[in-house]
C-alpha cells in the first residue's frame, strides 16, 4: 500500500501546475483485506433493460452530465476497434498524453492529526453492509467507486443503452455513497470530487449471495478473486513501464465501456494511456459459481508513442503486484508470524516443463530474477501454497492471508517472441508494501507506433494449500512428503500423480489417500524415465489445491558402471563420482569375476560440505553382493563426491583413469591392492541404486 501511495505521488509530481489542484483526500480508515461477503438484493430496485449494462444503483442522475464526456455515437459492440484505431493514430502521430484533471476533495483528520489518505475500497461489506447494491436479472451487479486515496485517477464510465445502440456516460452521485466508514457525510465532499475512480463487479455465488469478485481502478490496477471464502491476493497491471525506477510511467485506465452479455459473461473495454503508450484492452468477465471460479479473458493492443530502448527501460505487458514480508524461513522458531499474499510463482511451458521460484523478502537491495522466456501456450501461476491459518496469527490477525486467491495467466496469443518472466523482490519491513512484482517483459526495443498484442486468460482460483516437502528414495521405493491444510478446517483427501508435466500426462500413484504427510511409492514396475510429481488436495466441498515438485525424478537405473574385466585383485579404491542427474541411493552392488566371491566389504561417500554416509558388508547371507545403507541418500546432479571402497575376493575392474557413463563420470585417484602396489587406473565395477 505504501508502494501504491508513493506511485500516486510520483504520478502527481509529473502534472503541471494547472493540473495540480490541491489533490489527496486525508482520512483514516480500518485497514483490512477486501474479502467481501454476500450482498442482498433490494426488492423493487432491480434495474431492467434486457442485455444492457445494469449499474446496480437505479437512482443515478442520468440527466446531469457534470464532467462526463459523452462518447462515440456508434453501435455498442464496435467500441474495441474504434479505440484501437484512435490509439494507433495517436502513437503514429506522436500525440502527447493529456492526463485526467485532479479535483479538490475535502479532508478529515482524526483527533491525533495523523491525516491519512482515504481508502474506502478496503471496507468490508460484511461488516458495513452496502445500502445501494442491487442485482439485475442476469445475476450481476456493478457499482461505481468514488475517488479515494490510492485511487485518485478519474475514469469515465459508459454503459450500452437499453436499445443496444449507443454508449451513455454515467455521472457519480455523491448521495448514493455510504460514507459512514470514514466518519464523513456527503456535505464534507466538494462537488469537484464527485467523480468515478473505478468500478466494482459482483456476481451471484450459487446460494443466494452476490460477492464482489472484480475491481477495476482508474490508476491502472485490476483486482480479482475467486468466490468466498477466497479474497483478493494481488493487483494486476495490464501494462507497466520502468517498474521500480523513479521515472516510472503509469499507464492508467481513462475510459471504460461495459455491457452485460449473459448470466455468466460481461464485457468491459478500456482505453489505456500513459506518456509513452496508448492502447485498448477488453476484459470478458466469466463468472461460474462456485466450482469453475472467476476468469477474465483479455485482449489487449498497445502502441508505443516513441522509440524505447529496452537496455535502459523495462516494459511489462502483464504484471502482478504482491507482498511477502515474512515466511516460514525468516523465523523458523516462530511458526505463527508469517505475512504474505502469495509465496510461489511457477511457469508451465506447453511442452510440459515446469519452472518454480519461491518468493523472498531480500535482506537489502532490490533483487531481479529472470525466470524464463514465455510464448503463446505457456501458463504462469502466482500461488499462495501455505494456507495454514495458524501460520498467520501473530501479525494483523484480521488479515486472512490463508484465504488469499491464487492466480494463473494462460497466454493464448502474443505477437511478441521476446517475452521473459522477471521477478522483482524489494525489501519491505511491513505488510503494507507491495514488494513483489511478477512481470512479463519485452527484451527487444520498440519503435514509435509499434504494436504490442497479447491475449490471455486471467483466472483466480482457491483451494487447500499444498507443499511438497521431500522426495527421497531409490530405484525400488521413493518416499514422498508433503504438507496440506484447508483454511476452513475441512477434511482433505490426497491424490499423488507422476508424469511428463503436460496436463494430460499425469498417471495416478494413489488416489484419495489420507492426509498424513507421507507416502512410500513402490517404483519397481515404473518404466524408467524422467518424471514430475504432483500432489493434489481435495477438501469435502470439492475445492482443489495442488503442487508440482520443482525437481524432476530421474527414475533410471541409478549409477551403473556396467561389467568390468580382468585382471582383478582386492584392495582399497579411492576416487570421485560426478552424477549427471540426481541419484537416489540405498545400496551398492559389486560385479564379481566369474566363479569368485567378488564383493565390497566397506564403502563411504562424502564431499567438502557433507560428512557423508558409510556402510559395511554383513557376510555371505541373503543378497550378499550388495551393501545396504542404513538410510537412503541422494547424490545430486553435477556435484563432485568422493568414495572409498574396500573390496574382497575378485571384483570386476574397469582399467581406466576416468569412465564416462550414461549417468555421470567416475574417476580413480588411487587404488592400493592387498600387496601394497598402487595404481591410478583401477575403477571397481559397481551399481548404485
Amino acid at each position: 500500500m505504501n508502494q501504491r501511495r508513493n506511485n500516486d505521488k510520483k504520478r502527481m509530481n509529473k502534472m503541471d501546475a494547472k493540473q495540480k489542484m490541491m489533490a489527496i483526500s486525508i482520512v483514516a480508515v480500518v485497514m483490512m483485506c477486501a474479502c467481501f461477503g454476500a450482498i442482498s438484493a433490494k426488492t423493487g430496485t432491480v434495474c431492467k433493460g434486457g442485455g444492457d449494462f445494469e449499474i446496480i444503483q437505479d437512482a443515478i442522475d442520468m440527466a446531469s452530465t457534470g464532467n462526463i464526456l459523452y462518447g462515440y455515437e456508434i453501435t455498442c459492440p464496435n467500441i474495441f476497434d474504434v479505440i484501437e484505431n484512435e490509439a494507433h493514430n495517436e502513437a503514429v502521430n506522436g500525440t502527447p498524453f493529456s492526463p485526467p484533471l485532479y479535483a479538490l476533495m475535502g479532508t478529515y483528520c482524526p483527533p491525533d492529526n495523523d491525516c491519512l489518505t482515504y481508502q474506502e475500497y478496503q471496507r468490508i461489506d460484511v461488516i458495513e453492509p452496502w445500502n445501494n447494491n442491487y442485482v439485475d436479472e442476469n445475476n450481476w451487479w456493478m457499482q461505481q467507486r468514488p475517488r479515494g486515496g490510492a485511487n485518485v485517477v478519474p475514469i469515465t464510465l459508459y454503459r450500452c443503452n437499453a436499445t443496444n445502440e449507443t454508449w451513455e456516460g454515467l455521472r457519480y452521485d455523491v448521495n448514493l455513497f455510504n460514507w459512514s466508514s470514514a466518519n464523513l457525510t456527503p456535505e464534507d465532499i466538494p462537488t469537484g470530487a464527485q467523480y468515478h475512480a473505478g468500478f466494482k463487479v459482483g456476481h451471484e455465488n450459487g446460494s443466494g449471495g452476490w460477492p464482489e469478485l472484480a475491481n477495476f481502478r482508474g490508476n491502472g490496477y485490476v483486482r480479482i478473486t475467486d468466490y468466498p471464502p477466497a479474497c483478493y491476493g494481488g493487483s494486476f497491471r495490464p501494462l507497466a513501464h520502468n517498474m521500480f525506477f523513479d521515472d516510472e510511467d503509469f499507464p492508467i485506465l481513462t475510459k471504460v465501456y461495459s455491457n452485460v452479455i449473459s448470466t455468466n459473461k460481461a464485457t468491459s473495454v478500456f482505453k489505456v494511456e500513459s506518456e509513452d503508450f496508448t492502447g485498448v484492452l477488453s476484459a470478458d468477465m466469466q463468472f461460474y459459481p462456485p466450482s469453475d471460479g472467476v476468469k477474465i479473458e483479455v485482449v489487449s493492443k498497445y502502441y508505443s508513442r516513441k522509440n524505447l530502448s529496452i537496455s535502459t527501460e523495462n516494459v511489462s505487458i502483464i504484471a502482478l503486484n504482491s507482498m511477502l514480508w515474512l515466511d516460514e524461513n525468516d523465523t523458523p522458531e516462530t511458526p505463527n508470524d508469517e505475512a504474505h499474499d502469495s509465496d510461489t510463482v511457477m511457469i508451465h511451458y506447453s511442452n510440459g516443463t515446469w519452472v518454480t521460484h519461491q518468493f523472498d523478502n531480500p535482506t537489502s537491495e532490490l533483487s531481479i530474477i529472470t525466470l524464463g522466456r514465455v510464448e503463446s501456450g505457456d501458463k504462469i501461476y502466482i500461488a499462495q501454497q501455505d494456507r495454514d491459518p495458524s501460520h498467520y496469527e501473530k501479525y494483523r490477525p484480521e488479515s486472512p492471508y490463508a484465504f488469499r486467491s491464487s492466480y494463473s495467466i494462460n497466454i493464448l496469443y502474443t505477437n511478441r517472441p521476446d517475452l521473459v518472466v522477471k521477478i522483482y523482490e524489494d525489501k519491505t519491513n511491513d505488510e503494507w508494501a507491495d514488494n513483489i512484482l511478477v512481470a512479463t517483459e519485452l527484451t527487444n526495443n520498440l519503435t514509435q507506433g509499434e504494436e504490442i498484442h497479447i491475449e490471455y486468460i486471467l483466472e483466480a482460483y482457491y483451494g487447500p494449500g499444498v507443499k511438497i516437502t521431500s522426495i527421497d528414495g531409490n530405484r525400488t521405493f521413493i518416499n514422498i512428503g508433503w504438507e496440506a491444510t484447508d483454511p476452513e478446517g475441512l477434511p482433505i483427501n490426497i491424490t499423488i500423480e507422476f508424469g511428463d508435466g503436460t496436463d494430460d500426462g499425469w498417471i495416478p500413484i494413489v488416489e484419495n489417500t489420507s492426509n498424513d504427510g507421507l507416502y512410500r511409492w513402490n517404483t519397481t514396475d515404473i518404466t524408467p524415465g524422467h518424471y514430475y510429481l504432483k500432489i493434489s488436495a481435495i477438501n469435502s466441498k470439492g475445492d482443489i489445491g495442488w503442487d508440482i515438485a520443482d525437481t524432476i525424478i530421474n527414475h533410471i537405473s541409478g549409477f551403473d558402471t556396467g561389467n568390468g574385466t580382468y585382471p582383478s585383485i582386492f584392495g582399497i579404491h579411492n576416487g570421485k563420482i560426478i552424477p549427471s542427474h540426481n541419484i537416489f541411493v540405498s545400496k551398492m552392488y559389486t560385479y564379481p569375476c566369474g566363479g569368485t566371491g567378488g564383493l565390497s566389504k566397506y564403502v563411504k561417500f562424502w564431499n567438502e560440505t557433507w560428512d557423508g554416509v558409510e556402510a559395511c558388508w554383513t557376510g555371505y547371507q541373503g543378497d550378499w553382493h550388495n551393501i545396504t545403507f542404513n538410510e537412503s541418500f541422494t547424490l545430486k546432479e553435477g556435484i563432485t563426491y568422493y568414495y572409498t571402497i574396500r573390496t574382497g575376493s575378485y571384483p570386476q575392474i574397469h582399467h581406466n583413469k576416468t569412465l564416462n557413463i550414461q549417468n555421470g563420470m567416475i574417476t580413480c585417484t588411487e587404488f592400493v591392492d592387498t600387496n601394497g602396489k598402487k595404481y591410478d587406473d583401477w575403477i571397481p565395477a559397481i551399481r548404485l541404486e
